[in-house]
C-alpha cells in the first residue's frame, strides 16, 4: 500500500498569501537577553545565540547560557561554527577565539588577537576575512599573521564593506558600496556583474545561483551574468529610505523550495519573494514592525530571526504551499475540500471559499458569521457543487464564472449531503436522523434512520451496492435499501470514531481515530512505516496514491 501525507495549513483568502507557524521565543523559554547579534546552528542541531550577556543554545523547549571560562560577554560582538564545528567568537578589542562546546576548551587564535571590532568573521584557507559590516574589512593571513587593512575604504572614504559569503564552491565574496567583490587572499577583484550598484546582502540558492540584494531589486546571478532582476513591490508604504532614496534589500536567504527571504532598510520587517509577488510576512503573521538584526535558516529551512530588543521568531518553513481563511482577524479551520480543474472548494469551521488556483480568483459562497457556520461537506453530483450547512440563512445558489467554465454551487442545510441520483439524496441533520430527500436535499420525502441515542455525529455517507455506509462517532453502521433496515458493525477495528470512508481497488475502508481499516477483512492498520497513524480525518485515492 503506498501512502503519501496531504498537510492543509492555512492562509486568508482575501491576499492570497502564505501562512508559516511561528514561535516567539524570550525570558519564557529562559532567554534572558532580548537583544541578539546572530544566531547559527551546530553539528549537534543545537542553535545557538549570540546577545549582549553572552551565547545561549536551544534545543527546541529551553535556552541555556553556555559558561565559558575568560569571556567577556558584555565585549562579544560575533560567533559561528567553524568548519572545524567549533565555535568561532569575535572579542571586542581582544581578536578572534574558540570554543569546542564538547570539551569546552577555550582558546585564543594565533595571530588573531587584535584590537577587533568584527561582527563577521569568515576564514577560508590560509586567511581570515573580519568585517564590521557597514565600515571596513580586515584581512589576516593565518600564517605570518600579516594584517591587510582594506584599501578601497582607506582609498574611497564611502566605499564601505557591506556584507561577505563564501560560496559552495569556497569563493569568498565581498558586496560593497560600489559592486561585488571576490577576494584573491589579502587582494580585492572587482567582478563586473554587479556594476556599481551596491550590494547590501548575498546568499546562494540550492541550484547554485548567487542573489545579490542591491538597491531596490534583487540580482539572480548564474555563471557570471544577471539571468534576472526581481524588483519586490510592497504593498505596505515605507516612508523610511536610505540616503538618495534608495531601498536597500538586506538579509538575503533562499530556501530550497525556490523562495526568496529578505528584509529591506530599516529592516523592521520580514519579506516574502514566492510566485512573482512580494508578502509581508509580519503583516501576514499579525506581528509589530521590530528591527531585525540578523536572519537564518538551518538545515530543515526554518527560519530564525534575532531581533533589537524583541528576543527571536522562529517560522516553521515546509515544501508545502497552503491555503487557507481568515474572518474577523481568525484563521478558520478547513475541514473539506473539493478540487474540481483549477478550482477549489473549501469547506472551513465558518463559511464555504471558492480559489480558482490558476490566476488566484476567489469567492466566498457561503458567508462567514459572528455565530460560526460551519460547512460540513463538499459533494458533486451532475456538475452541481452541493456544500451542506447548518444555516438556514444565505441558501441562494451561485455561479463561479472563469474564461473557461461556469461552477454551479447550491447549498443544503444539513450535517451531511450525499446526492444519489438526480431525484434522490441522503442527508444527516442536526439531530443525525437519516433521511430520504429529493435531489437538491430540499424537500424530505422518507426518514430512514432515527438514532436513539442523540448524542451520535454522522461523519460520512458511502453507497456501496445495496448499502449505505454510515461512518459515526459511534462506530461504523449499514443501511440496507432493499430492507429498509440498519444493523451497527460492531468490532474492534472499528471501534472508533469514524471519519471517513474510501473505495480502493474495490475494497472499503474507513479511516478513523485509531488509523485505517479494510472493512470486510477488518484488518486494521496503525503505522505507516515508523509513522503512527493518529486520528486520520480524511482518506482519498488519486494517482495510485492513498492520501491521508
Amino acid at each position: 500500500m503506498a501512502i503519501c501525507w496531504l498537510l492543509l495549513t492555512a492562509l486568508a483568502i482575501q491576499a492570497q498569501h502564505p501562512v508559516f507557524n511561528f514561535q516567539k521565543l524570550g525570558s519564557e523559554e529562559g532567554l534572558n537577553n532580548a537583544n541578539i547579534f546572530n544566531i547559527a546552528q551546530g553539528p549537534d542541531d543545537l542553535m545557538y545565540f549570540t546577545t549582549q550577556n553572552g551565547i545561549y543554545t536551544y534545543d527546541g523547549y529551553n535556552f541555556r547560557l553556555l559558561d565559558i571560562d575568560s569571556l567577556k560577554t558584555n565585549a562579544l560582538l560575533y560567533s559561528t561554527v567553524g568548519d572545524n564545528n567549533d565555535l568561532l567568537l569575535s572579542i571586542r578589542g581582544e581578536g578572534i577565539a574558540s570554543y569546542a562546546p564538547g570539551s569546552r576548551r577555550f582558546v585564543r587564535r594565533p595571530h588573531l588577537q587584535l584590537n577587533n571590532m568584527a561582527d563577521q568573521v569568515l576564514i577560508a584557507g590560509s586567511h581570515a576575512y573580519l568585517l564590521s559590516a557597514g565600515i571596513r574589512l580586515l584581512t589576516v593571513d593565518l600564517q605570518t599573521g600579516r594584517q591587510v587593512p582594506d584599501a578601497l575604504a582607506a582609498g574611497e572614504k564611502f566605499n564601505r564593506a557591506l556584507c561577505m559569503l563564501r560560496t559552495s564552491d569556497g569563493h569568498v565574496l565581498v558586496g560593497r558600496s560600489d559592486g561585488l567583490y571576490e577576494m584573491k587572499g589579502a587582494v580585492a577583484v572587482k567582478l563586473p556583474v554587479a556594476g556599481n550598484r551596491p550590494v547590501h546582502s548575498m546568499t546562494q540558492a540550492a541550484n547554485g545561483q548567487l542573489l545579490l540584494g542591491t538597491t531596490d531589486r534583487i540580482l539572480v546571478v548564474s555563471a557570471g551574468k544577471v539571468k534576472e532582476e526581481i524588483v519586490p513591490a510592497y504593498k505596505t508604504k515605507s516612508f523610511t529610505f536610505q540616503l538618495g532614496g534608495e531601498k536597500s534589500v538586506d538579509r538575503l536567504l533562499a530556501d530550497q523550495y525556490g523562495r526568496i527571504w529578505f528584509t529591506s532598510y530599516p529592516d523592521d520587517r520580514l519579506y516574502l519573494y514566492q510566485d512573482h509577488t512580494t508578502y509581508d510576512v509580519f503583516d501576514i503573521l499579525g506581528l509589530q514592525s521590530s528591527l531585525i538584526n540578523c536572519m537564518y535558516m538551518d538545515r530543515r529551512q526554518n527560519l530564525w530571526l534575532g531581533t533589537y530588543s524583541e528576543g527571536a521568531y522562529y517560522l516553521q518553513n515546509s515544501f508545502f504551499s497552503a491555503l487557507g481563511f481568515t474572518f474577523d482577524k481568525g484563521r478558520l479551520s478547513v475541514g473539506q475540500v473539493h478540487l474540481k480543474g483549477s478550482l477549489l472548494v473549501a469547506g472551513t469551521s465558518n463559511g464555504c471559499y471558492a480559489v480558482n488556483l490558476a490566476n488566484g480568483q476567489s469567492r466566498v459562497l457561503s458567508k462567514p458569521d459572528v455565530i460560526p457556520d460551519p460547512v460540513n461537506n463538499i459533494a458533486e453530483y451532475d456538475g452541481v457543487l452541493y456544500y451542506s450547512k447548518n444555516s438556514t440563512f444565505n441558501l441562494s445558489p451561485s455561479i463561479f464564472l472563469d474564461a473557461r467554465s461556469a461552477y454551479k454551487f447550491k447549498p443544503v442545510v444539513a450535517r451531511e449531503f450525499y446526492p444519489l441520483s438526480e431525484r434522490q439524496s441522503i442527508l444527516a441533520d442536526a439531530q443525525a436522523d437519516i433521511l430520504l430527500a429529493n435531489g437538491d436535499g430540499s424537500k424530505v420525502m422518507d426518514t430512514l434512520i432515527s438514532f436513539p441515542d442523540y448524542r451520535i455525529q454522522v461523519n460520512r455517507f458511502l453507497k456501496l451496492g445495496d448499502s449505505l455506509y454510515i461512518a459515526t462517532s459511534n462506530g461504523l453502521y449499514v443501511y440496507s435499501f432493499s430492507r429498509h433496515k440498519y444493523h451497527h458493525l460492531v468490532a474492534p477495528e472499528l471501534n472508533y470514531n469514524i471519519n471517513d470512508l474510501c473505495i480502493i481497488s474495490g475494497k472499503l475502508y474507513a479511516a478513523h481515530e485509531g488509523g485505517v481499516t479494510e472493512i470486510k477483512q477488518r484488518r486494521l492498520q496503525r503505522l505507516v512505516g515508523e509513522h503512527p497513524l493518529n486520528s486520520v480525518r480524511r482518506i482519498r485515492w488519486f494517482k495510485n496514491r492513498i492520501w491521508l
